[in-house]
Parts: structure tokens; C-alpha cells; sequence
């Protein structure tokens, strides 16, 4: 029988991204598909896992320069290979998902998130023309949707938008590995915890972190940044708050801190801002919090909210510092709710909330587009 090979491709993404590369493509080089992966950040080539990472070079500084420069060179590479399937990840290599299409190519579209919806919260587009984008880039998304071999969505209300529109849309969600944060019966006690709870991931005003910052002068608990901060303006602002003392600053750090990082401290911040794209989205990082035993604190979106709320963590609202505050304390401060959301949270990724349930229905596209 012949084996695949599989390009994934990105010209935004990090080689180590958690849903392409330690998800999608080391499923798929498990069963048996040869697996490139395809990105640009001047890093290099390298093998990991059986996995040729191939990097066409970082273009220079700039979005106008990266959705010019780099999605070309990074078609270009990939038109090079002759693949059996391409599995593309960025909106904005929509012109050469269509091109290889109409080559004759096997194409995918794996779309992460409300693109249209992201649009609307872009500081760099000038407010009055975001809203007639929007419309636009959701008008271009779905065109190139219903040209391709199968379209592959992270969220199940995404998946209702697209399979309208291609039949061969599959939900394919970005739930956690078992294997990777899950304690096995390890998670270090309530009692053994630093009274402290972690934000991990990109340090944006969108993801209200300002807010969370001002909680910690009332909550008085310390609190781990583990994440980079693009905007040095909205950097500079935070350090200058005074809940900044009760800042640890970890930078980025690698998936095995996260977990260290995770198994020390008593709750995960999810507490994002209400944009568009935030309200109808499931935060990777709420379900990681939750496999690695760690209560959640999230926003009090209905969507989350029904998933974490007075099970697993508390919702409360991103923009009140008083409630940030409170559900911080009720949290660090009471051990046997402690208890019960690190429990129940545990049990619920591993019957419900799970990437070896997810990775079923990602072999299951790849079998129909490929047969």
C-alpha cells in the first residue's frame, strides 16, 4: 500500500506550534503518513520525531512583508514536493491554497479560529474600514472553502459555517494530549502549592491582562507570566501598575516548565476581553489548565461558563477586578473546593476533553480525501 506524504504548511505559525506540529502532524506520522512540515522563521531544517521540519528563511519585519514575501516562498517550497495532500494553516495563504487546487492538488483548510471576527480587533487596520473587511475576508474564506478537498475547523460552531459550504468539513478540536500536562495521580496537593496561579501564553491587551494585574493589589497573590509581550507600550503600562510586585516574569518558556510551572501553582487566568473571536472560541489553554489538575479562572462567556463554571473553576467577568480578585482568593484560599474543581477538571479531559479523542476524526478526513 502506498504511503502518503503529508505537507503541512505555515507562514505565521512556530515550528513547535501545539495543534500543527504536536498534534496534527505527529498523529498522522504515528499512522503511518510521511509528514513535512513547512515554516518560516529562519531557524533551519531539522528532523524531530521522523518529521522533516523545512524553513524557507524569516522574511523581514512587517505583516504587509510576511503576507507577501513569506507566503510565496513558502508555496513555492511546497509546490516543490509533489505531496500526496497539502494541510494549509493561515488564512492569508488563501490565493495558494485555490492555485494548487486547480493544479490538481489534494488541499485542505484547517481553520483555527473566526477569522472575519479577528479582523474586528486588528489595532493595526484603521477602525472605520475593519467592519467592510470583515465582511470581505469572510465572503474570500468561504469561496476558497467550498474549492477545497475538505476543510478541517477547530470549533463546533465553525463547523456549522463551513459545512454548508463543503461537505467534507470535519470538527477537529484543539483539546489537550493525555500524555503531556495529565499528573497521573502526581499533582502536587493543595497544601504543597505556592498561593500564586499562572497566565501562559501571548501577553496582549486583548487577553486583559491589565485587569488581571490590578486584581492582584486586592487578592494580594502572586502571579506567573509564562509569555512574551509583542507591544512594548502596553508592556511598559502593565509594569507600571501597582499590582505589578506580584509579577514573576517567565518569558517563554518550554511545553515541560509549563507543566512544572502548572503543578506549583493553585489556578490558570483565562480571562480574555469579550472580542468577537474570543466569545464563541474554546481557549487551548483552559483545557490544559484543567488536564495538568489546575482549576480555571476564565471570562464568564456562556460558552465557557458552561464548561467551567462551579465544576472545574469559576467564570467571572474579564473587565471587574473586584470578581478577578474574589474568585482568585475563593480559589487560593479553600481547600476542599480546591479539590473538587482539580478533580473534576482531571476527570473531564480524560473522558470528554481529550486530543486521542480528536485525533479519530482528523485520520478519518485524511482517509476520506485520500481514498
Amino acid at each position: 500500500m502506498k504511503k502518503h506524504l503529508i505537507c503541512h504548511l505555515t507562514s505565521a505559525h512556530s515550528r513547535y506550534d501545539t495543534r500543527i506540529f504536536l498534534k496534527e502532524c505527529h498523529s498522522l506520522k504515528k499512522n503511518s503518513y510521511d509528514v513535512i512540515f513547512i515554516v518560516a522563521d529562519g531557524l533551519g531544517d531539522e528532523i524531530i520525531n521522523g518529521i522533516q521540519i523545512l524553513d524557507v528563511g524569516l522574511s523581514k519585519p512587517g505583516k504587509i512583508q510576511r503576507m507577501i514575501s513569506t507566503t510565496r516562498r513558502v508555496y513555492l517550497k511546497a509546490k516543490s514536493l509533489k505531496a500526496d495532500l497539502y494541510h494549509f494553516h493561515d488564512p492569508e495563504m488563501m490565493p495558494y491554497m485555490l492555485i494548487l487546487k486547480l493544479s490538481g492538488r489534494k488541499v485542505v483548510m484547517d481553520i483555527h479560529e473566526f477569522f472575519p471576527k479577528q479582523v474586528i480587533t486588528k489595532d493595526y487596520i484603521p477602525k472605520f474600514i475593519r467592519p467592510a473587511l470583515s465582511m470581505i475576508v469572510a465572503k474570500i474564506e468561504k469561496l476558497t472553502a467550498k474549492q477545497m478537498s475538505g476543510v478541517i475547523v477547530a470549533l463546533p460552531n465553525l463547523k456549522i459555517q463551513f459545512k454548508q459550504v463543503n461537505e467534507n468539513t470535519a470538527l477537529v478540536q484543539n483539546y489537550p494530549i493525555l500524555s503531556e500536562l495529565k499528573t497521573d495521580g502526581n499533582a502536587l496537593p493543595y497544601s504543597k502549592r505556592e498561593r500564586a496561579v499562572a497566565f501562559v501564553g501571548g501577553i496582549t491587551k486583548i487577553r486583559g491582562l491589565d485587569y488581571l494585574v490590578k486584581s492582584l493589589e486586592i487578592s494580594k497573590v502572586k502571579l506567573y507570566l509564562a509569555g512574551n509581550c509583542a507591544s512594548e507600550p502596553y508592556y511598559n503600562y502593565l509594569k507600571s501598575l501597582p499590582g505589578w510586585k506580584f509579577v514573576v516574569e517567565l518569558g517563554q518558556i518550554s511545553r515541560e516548565d509549563v507543566s512544572v510551572l502548572l503543578n506549583r501553582v493553585m489556578a490558570g487566568y483565562v480571562t480574555y476581553l469579550p472580542a468577537p473571536n474570543h466569545i464563541e472560541a474554546q481557549p487551548t489553554k483552559m483545557f490544559e489548565y484543567m488536564s495538568a489538575s489546575l482549576p480555571v479562572i476564565c471570562s464568564n462567556f456562556p460558552l465557557w461558563r458552561s464548561i467551567v463554571d462551579d465544576k472545574c473553576g469559576i467564570a467571572v467577568d474579564p473587565v471587574n477586578i473586584d470578581d478577578i480578585a474574589l474568585a482568585t482568593k475563593s480559589i487560593t484560599e479553600n481547600e476542599s473546593l480546591w479539590n473538587k474543581f482539580s478533580a473534576v477538571g482531571q476527570n473531564l479531559i480524560e473522558n470528554k476533553y481529550n486530543w486521542e479523542h480528536e485525533e479519530k476524526a482528523l485520520l478519518d478526513s485524511y482517509k476520506n480525501i485520500l481514498s
